[in-house]
């Protein structure tokens, strides 16, 4: 191999460790405890519980609890356009969408929904269920949630447009299913 195309890859491989070692001083140690982090009412009994925050991790990703009560929609049906989104059912059974099939999901189960998947998730079960639900890359998405909370206990008449319009301002689109 000639001594250029040796010296470029090491360039490349130089450049690509900078980069990670980069990626790594922006990340913080995050430590949150149960019951800790930025909490959010959505419906009665239901709440969003920010664990991770993307600006702590240097946007690679977010986590946040997601505790539904009995019988209670999660997020109808939507996408991202940009980003992953991961679930682990904690406690109790999860439905989820997946493009246009609903599973339940026992406790213990994982599932990664790829961008411009159409998907959401319910509890369609007697028992309260707990989720952990992640982001990656991370959208800030703490911010959408303090705005969805505000448009849930907001008119009703209104919510399904802002709805939207929120979601559009986060890389995501309500769907019909």
């Amino acid at each position: 191999m000639p001594y250029t195309k040796i010296y470029s890859l090491y360039a490349v491989s130089k450049a690509a460790l900078k980069v990670t070692l980069e990626e790594r001083l922006a990340m913080e140690i995050v430590e949150r405890l149960p019951g800790v982090g930025i909490e959010y009412e959505m419906e009665p009994g239901s709440l969003t519980r920010f664990k991770v925050l993307g600006k702590e991790t240097g946007g690679a990703f977010e986590v946040y609890e997601r505790e539904l009560p009995a019988h209670t929609i999660g997020a109808d049906p939507h996408y991202h356009r940009s980003t992953e989104e991961f679930f682990y059912i904690i406690t109790g059974s999860a439905t989820i969408l997946m493009d246009k099939e609903w599973k339940v999901y026992p406790a213990g189960s994982a599932v990664v929904v790829p961008r411009m998947t159409v998907h959401g998730y319910s509890n369609e079960s007697d028992e309260r269920i707990k989720l952990l639900v992640a982001f990656c890359p991370a959208h800030d998405f703490e911010q959408y949630f303090q705005v969805l909370s505000e448009l849930k206990h907001g008119p009703k008449e209104t919510y399904a447009e802002n709805l939207a319009a929120l979601r559009a301002r986060f890389d995501a689109a309500t769907v019909d299913v």
